[in-house]
This record gives structure tokens, C-alpha cells and sequence, in this order.
């Protein structure tokens, strides 16, 4: 719903296969490498541990997507900061508000 699009740097990327237990902060972080742009976050929004079942191999655009879903589930989305290729994972209410960066 607020999430920013998937940056257009992302398409550059081959697919990957994810299944398992991960640290949400760590979806981040493969995410973030994989499409070669930053994602800014609060450790503790991300301290917790999902499962995720993927049965195929994914696209960068498809990874986007379930990163998006899955910080959706926690009530977290990615919006864009004023910097290009940097993001940050902000609660749906803040984005809802009207994110604003710090000057």
C-alpha cells in the first residue's frame, strides 16, 4: 500500500531461491544487496525471525514483492528517502502520516 516501488536498479539481478528461518533484518540486508541500494532501519522493528517458503527461484522484482509483503505482516513498509537508492523501513502509521527525514 505505501511501499515505494521496486528501485530499477533491482531488474539488473539474476533470482534467488529463499526458504527457511531468517532473521527479518537479514531479508533485508539480501534484499538491499541483491537490488545494490541501502535500506535504513530500527534493529529492534526487525528483531524477529519469520519462515519463509518459497518454492521456485525468485526475480528481483519477486523478491522486492515478498520483502514488501512480509515487513507488511509486521506493519512496517519501505519508502524512499531523499537520497537516491536509499530506503528505509518505517511503521505504517509513520508512513500513513507523512514520512518526513530529519533536515
Amino acid at each position: 500500500m505505501y511501499s515505494a516501488p521496486v528501485p530499477d536498479v533491482a531488474t539488473k539481478i539474476g533470482t534467488l531461491t529463499l526458504s527457511g528461518d531468517v532473521e527479518l533484518s537479514r531479508l533485508v540486508e539480501l534484499v538491499a544487496r541483491e537490488a545494490s541500494v541501502s535500506i535504513e532501519y530500527a534493529p529492534a522493528d526487525l528483531a524477529k525471525r519469520i519462515t519463509l517458503r518459497v518454492r521456485e527461484a525468485l526475480t528481483a522484482r519477486q523478491l522486492w514483492d515478498v520483502l514488501a509483503a512480509t515487513l507488511e505482516g509486521q506493519g512496517l513498509v519501505i519508502v524512499r528517502t531523499e537520497r537516491a537508492g536509499v530506503y528505509r523501513v518505517v511503521p505504517v502509521a509513520q508512513a500513513a502520516a507523512g514520512y518526513h527525514m530529519r533536515p
